[in-house]
């Protein structure tokens, strides 16, 4: 079983990892704005805490605005997943990312069906 920290706070995540809990970390726009930081130096940070994934969200919505920020976030560090929302303009950048060799998960699935969409990129 992997544990991942959903949290953008840096004391956190190191406490959760001296403890074996922090596999990998996902985060969001939201959490690292209320946190008062820095987006990039807060992401950058993390994925130095951590040797498994970081999950990082793009805040666009449109097809062209997701790629752009993926490929940016995954420039940052080795270890930065996409993070994107089960859109249809996202389920389209998930499949352009994947193509060009940069890690995806998909992210607000409330359905069966959503899941195997998912899946299926």
């Amino acid at each position: 079983m992997k544990f991942f920290v959903d949290s953008a706070d840096i004391t956190e995540i190191k406490k959760a990892k001296k403890l074996g809990l922090a596999d990998g970390v996902t985060t969001n726009p939201t959490l690292i704005m209320k946190s008062g930081r820095d987006f990039k130096k807060t992401i950058m940070e993390i994925t130095d805490s951590v040797d498994g994934p970081v999950a990082v969200e793009p805040v666009s919505k449109d097809f062209k605005g997701i790629l752009d920020e993926g490929q940016k976030y995954a420039s940052w560090a080795e270890n930065v997943t996409v993070k994107i929302p089960i859109t249809t303009p996202g389920l389209q950048a998930v499949r352009e990312l994947n193509d060009r060799g940069i890690s995806t998960t998909v992210t607000l699935i409330f359905s069966p069906t959503q899941a195997l969409l998912a899946a299926g990129r």
